[in-house]
């Protein structure tokens, strides 16, 4: 009788310590990591990295998945939400004083209702899966300011047709362009960037047509991930 008493008190301070205890402690530590939102403009998060500088980032909402079991806790994970229901979108260069600098990871992921964004000049970095999931993103410029595009930076834009680099890019990530069956225009204003794994396929180098400065076209054509694209067109 003593070993029930002592088993149902066990089991009931576990309970306890589960419900009162364990699932704060996981939801704290969910959070530890995220990104801050120091501004919000048009569903679109805005962080300080610097003292006068701001990077997009993915607003995000604590996920819970309540358990059926009375001893396991419940599963606690960040999901990033997105708010921008414009067509048109067009980023701040500046928010009180700082300026917008970098695209952070996923910051744009999934902003499924954009299909125009433009970027401002003080962009310098965009980051891994920055446009990721923008299934209605048709074309996008890159301002000169911008030295590097992170992997899969535009995966899943299926309506993406036509895309500009600006003359300062210097390096392009892995896997890029993935799954953009519907680019059509590729536009480089400077020289060559180098260009990570898999970021143009077989279909991306015969159906979309490469644009490139005329001063800048034997580059292109000697570059080795530049040189197997079908259409290489000067402008």
């Amino acid at each position: 009788m003593d070993t029930f008493i002592y088993a149902f008190i066990y089991f009931t301070a576990t309970i306890v310590f589960i419900r009162i205890f364990l699932n704060p402690l996981k939801r704290f530590l969910a959070t530890i990591g995220e990104p801050s939102i120091s501004y919000t403009i048009d569903g679109i998060g805005y962080r300080i990295i610097g003292k006068h500088e701001l990077e997009i980032v993915p607003i995000k909402i604590l996920k819970v998945e309540d358990s059926e079991s009375l001893i396991e806790a419940n599963k606690y994970e960040m999901k990033a939400i997105h708010n921008c229901e414009k067509a048109y979108l067009e980023i701040p260069e500046n928010i009180e004083n700082k300026k917008v600098v970098s695209i952070g990871k996923r910051g744009m992921q999934g902003c499924c209702t954009v299909c125009y964004i433009k970027l401002p000049s003080s962009i310098r970095l965009i980051k891994d899966e920055a446009f990721a999931e923008c299934h209605e993103l048709i074309e996008l410029s890159l301002p000169d300011s911008v030295k590097s595009i992170g992997n899969s930076t535009f995966r899943g834009c299926f309506s993406l047709e036509k895309i500009t680099l600006g003359s300062g890019l210097k390096k392009i990530g892995s896997c890029t362009f993935t799954h953009c069956d519907n680019l059509n225009e590729i536009h480089c204003m400077g020289l060559p960037p180098t260009v990570g794994a898999y970021t143009f396929n077989k279909q991306l180098l015969s159906h979309c047509t490469l644009f490139v400065k005329a001063e800048y076209l034997a580059h292109y054509q000697q570059a080795a991930d530049w040189k197997a694209f079908t259409h290489i067109r000067t402008e």
